[in-house]
């Protein structure tokens, strides 16, 4: 087919995300197709092929403004929405250019408890109210859904089902991800977090754990690297064979060069309505690391990832006992050690990565402009 000119517009996310440049746009520029990003921001990559445009203390409306009038000089035929926020702009373009075609993306859920947060009962419920008409009503704009994960797809395919849509699951790009072979933790083992500091994000679970293994292994040293953007906590009171390392959120592929140094991954966040049907990304890229994953219980993880257990553990975040004694098994039984990581790669490489599913995504993408 002819090349077509495809624009991302991301009003929550960075021009960079892993999703959408490392694997969406790099995917759909190799088909030969212009693409470019419109976005607030970027974390580190900047080129010609993405607009960044500042909305700091910028109203809503203002932002908006300044969205559609770059995608007019940017005369996109599809436009790849990450919110309803960008749903919104796009549909303006629509008014005056009836064959442009809009995707909605969805990975997040809108509203969410972050949107509510602060309010009364009654303020949340009228809010979400809102929040939730506004979403359906410019969702009747778009020609066609993306979906991340199957609990966030449900309200959509309830509300809109003669919208085409593509299930795209956050699988990850192999060529990124060279796994180091697995090394021995009988004496030292090194943990790995990554995002927020928060109690929500499930970081305090995470720091217990690490404190409780090295309490009760003491003559083995415990590492927790740390990676975040967030405040960082001082920690008190640590054993003296616990260290702990924090760094700065890296470029994609340096995160994942370096995430694929440490041995077990962590993250152990609140499990509440929201957060168990919520698939953290982080999840398939760790099992692509070749390494053992420690989870919260989460229904999300176990509807889309059922064989977790063959490579890992889920558990309640607060479960401190059951998630400290599977890391000294990991310690203490190399064999089983050896074999959940195996299990995590092997699975990697034969049904969760990026090659399973993009033809469905460059083919979806492709059908709506047909």
């Amino acid at each position: 087919m002819e090349p077509l000119n495809i624009m991302f517009l991301q009003t929550a996310h960075a021009a960079d995300d892993d999703r959408v440049w490392h694997h969406q746009a790099k995917t759909l520029l190799g088909l030969g197709h212009t693409v470019h990003v419109v976005a607030s921001s970027a974390n580190f990559i900047t080129n010609d092929r993405m607009t960044l445009i500042p909305t700091n203390n910028t109203s809503l409306c203002e932002k908006i403004k300044l969205y559609t009038k770059t995608l007019e000089n940017l005369n996109p035929d599809i436009i790849i929405c990450d919110t309803p926020v960008a749903v919104n702009c796009a549909r303006k373009l629509k008014k005056n250019n009836k064959r442009l075609k809009i995707i909605h993306d969805i990975t997040e859920w809108y509203p969410s408890k972050k949107n509510l947060n602060g309010l009364n009962l009654v303020k949340k419920c009228l809010k979400f109210i809102a929040l939730a008409l506004a979403n359906w009503t410019v969702n009747l704009s778009t020609d066609g859904f993306v979906f991340g994960e199957k609990y966030k797809a449900r309200p959509f395919r309830i509300l809109f089902p003669w919208k085409p849509f593509v299930m795209l699951p956050y699988y990850p790009d192999l060529q990124y991800i060279k796994p180091i072979e697995v090394g021995n933790i009988e004496n030292t083992v090194r943990l790995f977090y990554a995002g927020d500091t928060t109690e929500e994000k499930g970081f305090p679970n995470v720091l217990e754990v690490a404190k409780l293994v090295a309490k009760r292994n003491a003559a083995i040293q415990v590492v927790l690297d740390v990676v975040t953007n967030g405040k960082i906590p001082s920690i008190v009171q640590k054993p003296e064979n616990l260290e702990i390392s924090f760094k700065s959120w890296l470029p994609f592929e340096e995160f994942c060069r370096v995430a694929t140094g440490s041995d077990l991954f962590l993250d152990l966040r609140t499990v509440d309505f929201e957060n168990t049907r919520c698939l953290p990304i982080k999840l398939f890229y760790y099992m692509a690391m070749q390494r053992p994953v420690i989870y919260s219980d989460l229904k999300a993880v176990r509807k889309e990832y059922p064989e977790v257990l063959q490579c890992g553990l889920i558990a309640r975040p607060d479960d401190y006992e059951t998630i400290v004694s599977i890391i000294e098994e990991y310690i203490h039984n190399p064999a089983k050690y050896r074999e959940h990581a195996a299990n995590a790669r092997r699975l990697a490489e034969e049904k969760y990565n990026w090659n399973a599913v993009k033809q469905d995504f460059t083919e979806f993408v492709e059908s709506l402009w047909v």
